[in-house]
């Protein structure tokens, strides 16, 4: 557990996602705006996949990351999936770059609307690339891409060591594909 203080001042607790998580989780992806909902993607936001995420942590292959504001809500929720997803593993193999599974993680990072460009974005990061080098990875790859559109993020993700190395259509828009290296 870390404590961030924000740009503003706020603090927040950057933490694991915990079992007893479940609630504060739902309510937080309840309450994201539907453009933020449309922009993070990694996993349906209904109630019985938020409950069994809760109750697998232990055997996921995916590490999730929370940030906790003062009065205990869940203000950012961010993921870290050792190896690549199927889909996204066909479009870089496609584009010539070969991905070791071991050495790979994908990134999913959503922040509540309210508190998107108060910098927990970056502090949320900063805390997982720590946590990271417990691991093997080499190099972290966005998970489904993200949304040529979304300014914002490209923005944030070129910030924060991202290169954008190719471009593919999802759903009736464009969207890039952006890797880190890691060290």
């Amino acid at each position: 557990m870390s404590t961030l203080t924000l740009k503003s001042g706020a603090n927040c607790l950057a933490r694991r996602l915990a079992v007893t998580d479940e609630p504060a989780l739902l309510a937080y992806l309840d309450g994201l705006s539907a453009e933020s909902r449309s922009r993070f993607g990694p996993h349906p936001f209904e109630s019985e996949t938020v409950q069994c995420i809760c109750q697998n942590l232990p055997n996921d292959d995916v590490l999730r990351y929370v940030a906790v504001s003062p009065n205990e809500e869940i203000v950012a929720y961010l993921l870290v999936k050792a190896g690549t997803l199927p889909e996204d593993r066909r479009r870089y193999e496609n584009e010539g770059w070969v991905l070791d599974e071991k050495n790979t993680c994908t990134f999913a990072p959503s922040v509540a609307d309210v508190w998107q460009s108060s910098g927990l974005g970056n502090a949320m990061f900063g805390i997982i690339l720590e946590d990271l080098r417990a691991y093997p990875f080499r190099q972290m790859l966005l998970w489904g891409g993200v949304q040529a559109s979304n300014e914002r993020a490209i923005r944030y993700y070129t910030r924060n060591g991202f290169e954008a190395v190719g471009r593919f259509w999802h759903d009736g828009k464009e969207n890039l594909d952006m890797v880190k290296a890691l060290n």
